[in-house]
């Protein structure tokens, strides 16, 4: 007769629940680290050109694209890895549907992110002003991640609208690749 009754246990979720819930963890990740590849491509670029780092560097023999395509390539990398780590943890963990797609999607937005920093701080520096460049280079990544949702069909080629998206990731993985190639170009 007391108030209170103990409440059966209910089951926990299964595999396949746990791997949807992995899966947008994951992306919520991937969202970060994209973010985090404008502040790159912008940090990058303004900082060599404000302490003169960058004119020593573009007087040196070599092509005129190299350092923009080590920038590119290093950044890409460097959050590549440490997605990749993400992702194989939170597989490991609590599963995902397909960790190599989404791994594609990561790397796919963390290139294209670079290259829009690199492409948005333009002539600008700090001194002319950094938080300029930096807040377009955001909205223009949010915009893009926003597509994700809004057009799938077409946010699913395209590297950062694709996280959100869906697909097997290597369409947007090679527009990175060529969106690299592109910043590279224009660096120079």
């Amino acid at each position: 007769g007391s108030s209170w009754a103990p409440i059966p246990r209910e089951t926990l979720p299964g595999t396949g629940e746990a791997a949807v819930q992995g899966e947008r963890f994951v992306q919520m990740l991937m969202l970060l680290f994209a973010l985090y590849g404008v502040v790159f491509g912008v940090a990058m670029i303004a900082r060599d050109r404000d302490d003169g780092t960058l004119e020593a560097e573009l007087s040196l023999p070599m092509a005129r694209w190299v350092p923009g395509a080590a920038r590119w390539t290093s950044s890409t990398a460097v959050l590549a890895i440490f997605l990749g780590y993400c992702v194989a943890l939170f597989d490991a963990l609590v599963g995902v549907p397909d960790a190599g797609a989404l791994i594609r999607h990561g790397i796919a937005a963390s290139g294209g992110a670079v290259c829009l920093g690199i492409a948005v701080v333009g002539r600008a520096g700090i001194r002319r002003g950094f938080s300029g460049p930096f807040a377009i280079g955001l909205t223009i990544a949010t915009a893009l991640l926003g597509m994700g949702i809004g057009l799938p069909r077409v946010g699913q080629w395209l590297p950062l609208a694709s996280v959100l998206a869906g697909g097997d990731g290597w369409a947007p993985l090679t527009l990175s690749l060529l969106s690299g190639v592109v910043a590279s170009a224009l660096f120079a």
